[in-house]
């Protein structure tokens, strides 16, 4: 009897080591994001925030009445970076390698050049990272003509998608008209109005908190009067598309920068591209000045979708240029609009619940909208932080709390516990009583939420203790 009751304990151990084991296999989030849980990882390579590189080329003036400055810029995203680990230094490093290739319209190369970085990272999360970049530049001075520009990437020769092509043919009508050119978007990250970052999501505008500005390159009449003015209007969604609120026709006046240019210089550490303005010391021979348009529109008033500018002064043709607000990293849970609503259900009333569900797809994400609207700390702007953080979280407790069991991390308790309060300050697991228990404390709530893991793969809420 005693051999049998021995043999029974230690079969009763090993089960319950076996549990605590496929506890932590399969159960285990892997993200560094959660303060004092540095063991954590992200499972962050299942998320897609767009394209891993973008590139835009702009063109800037010179002295040369034949000739002009050929401004590539391009920015890549961590993921995209193919990392090593440095052990002794105990950080990561990746070396970047572009070729840029520009082809006249014959296809017979004019200029090839390759650019080299050094990236280093402390921290593993950060070498998949999608939302953290790489940013540098190039210029050309290059004869006018037609080019196609390349970049061709070591790692990705497809990473940049299709060449862009630069048409520098008007570089004669430019100092023979009065012209305005295609718009550069930037925003301001200082106080200071006289330093600005480029967007560089391929002539978009990102959909973030920042106030965007345009620029825009025009030749104009030394001692002319111009009457500039601007008008923005948002163009209809197709009907496969979700509609975003924020129909605008938008109006103001641009300023004209006399005998100004662009220049872009580089935050190596940061490995940011800043753009500022600065005065030609020599003037061109020309007929014409060379200078900037500055369009400082109004405190963000884009949302996602598509937009027409019209850019009019005295005597000259309006100038259009379409172009678009994106929302790079818009979460993965709030692209699918029934989905989302399932989600909210955690912060909803039954009746709001069941009223949010009714109608067509549209008429749901517009209740959506108009419900977390009430709920924006920051409601002058479209761009909604309580809304962006929620779904953010739905995202990572969707992946990194599903398990073999319960496919759906965010519909679990511990994804509900996540979405609702965010990320515990300290997360420990323990076997006690042949049982396997996750507790994440929180200090500012004064919490502590235990998790028990009832069977493989499904873990359910146990109880809620007030810290000591």
């Amino acid at each position: 009897m005693k051999l049998i009751q021995i043999i029974r304990k230690i079969f009763t151990l090993i089960i319950a080591v076996i549990q605590f084991t496929v506890f932590i296999l399969i159960n285990t989030p892997t993200l560094n994001c959660q303060p004092n849980t540095k063991q954590e990882r992200d499972r962050s390579f299942y998320y897609f925030y767009g394209e891993k590189g973008y590139t835009e080329a702009h063109i800037l003036p010179t002295l040369h009445q034949d000739s002009i400055d050929l401004l590539i810029m391009f920015r890549i995203s961590n993921d995209a970076l193919a990392f090593t680990q440095n052990k002794l230094l105990n950080h990561f490093i990746a070396y970047p390698n572009l070729e840029i290739v520009i082809k006249d319209a014959d296809g017979i190369i004019r200029k090839r050049s390759i650019w080299l970085d050094t990236v280093i990272v402390f921290n593993y999360d950060k070498t998949t990272s999608k939302t953290e970049f790489t940013r540098a530049f190039q210029v050309f001075r290059m004869p006018a003509g037609k080019y196609n520009v390349g970049i061709n990437y070591s790692e990705n020769n497809n990473l940049f998608g299709k060449k862009i092509s630069i048409d520098t043919d008007s570089l004669s009508e430019f100092q023979a008209k009065e012209i305005i050119s295609k718009p550069l978007f930037v925003y301001s990250p200082f106080d200071s109005s006289e330093v600005f970052v480029p967007y560089l999501l391929g002539g978009c505008i990102g959909f973030t908190q920042e106030v965007p500005k345009a620029i825009l390159r025009m030749s104009y009449k030394k001692g002319k009067e111009y009457n500039f003015s601007y008008i923005i209007e948002k163009l209809p969604s197709p009907k496969t598309e979700l509609a975003w609120k924020g129909d605008i026709n938008l109006t103001g006046k641009p300023v004209l920068l006399e005998n100004t240019f662009l220049k872009a210089f580089r935050n190596n550490s940061e490995k940011t591209i800043f753009i500022n303005f600065e005065s030609m010391t020599q003037i061109p021979q020309s007929k014409l000045s060379q200078g900037l348009l500055l369009i400082n529109f109004p405190k963000s008033k884009f949302s996602p979708g598509k937009y027409r500018m019209k850019v009019c002064a005295t005597g000259l043709d309006t100038s259009t240029f379409d172009f678009e607000v994106k929302w790079e990293d818009l979460p993965i849970s709030l692209r699918n609009v029934d989905y989302a609503i399932d989600m909210m259900y955690y912060v909803l009333s039954d009746d709001e619940y069941e009223e949010m569900k009714s109608g067509s797809p549209k008429e749901k994400f517009s209740k959506l909208l108009d419900w977390w609207a009430k709920q924006d700390p920051t409601n002058t702007t479209p761009f909604n932080e309580a809304m962006s953080e929620y779904f953010k979280r739905v995202d990572y407790a969707y992946f990194n709390y599903q398990t073999l069991s319960e496919k759906d991390g965010a519909k679990s308790d511990r994804g509900k516990i996540y979405v609702l309060k965010g990320p515990p300050d300290k997360i420990d697991r323990r076997l006690e009583e042949n049982a396997s228990f996750e507790i994440w404390s929180y200090s500012r709530l004064n919490k502590e939420y235990v998790f028990k893991s009832v069977s493989a793969g499904v873990i359910r809420l146990a109880e809620i203790k007030d810290l000591k």
